[in-house]
């Protein structure tokens, strides 16, 4: 059985069972669950920061793997025959070419 502690009324002399909670019990659960609900959010929200990080660099390899794979099929079907002469031409060119794809796709994103 739970014990009741009982008080005198100041002015009747009676004795009164105390019920329910104090006041400083009510602001101590108060700010326990307050906290508990703090660390679930941040815990949220860090979770919320990383599958949006993981997706966004999956998203960005997945652009890179396709431009690399455009430039391997356009470089596999220009077969063509390089001279001591114009292979300095061709790698420039190659270079210039590759950095315009990567300028334009990043600044889509």
């Amino acid at each position: 059985m739970k014990k009741l502690q009982c008080f005198l009324l100041p002015t009747t002399g009676k004795l009164k069972k105390q019920d329910g909670f104090t006041l400083i019990e009510l602001l101590v659960s108060i700010n326990l669950a307050f906290l508990v609900f703090v660390m679930v959010l941040s815990v949220y929200i860090l979770m919320y920061k990383f599958i949006f990080t993981t997706v966004r660099k999956m998203e960005e390899k997945e652009v890179l793997f396709s431009i690399i794979e455009k430039l391997q099929s356009s470089v596999q079907q220009k077969s063509f025959t390089l001279t001591m002469e114009n292979a300095e031409v061709v790698r420039l060119d190659f270079a210039v070419q590759m950095y315009f794809i990567l300028v334009k796709t990043a600044s889509r994103q």
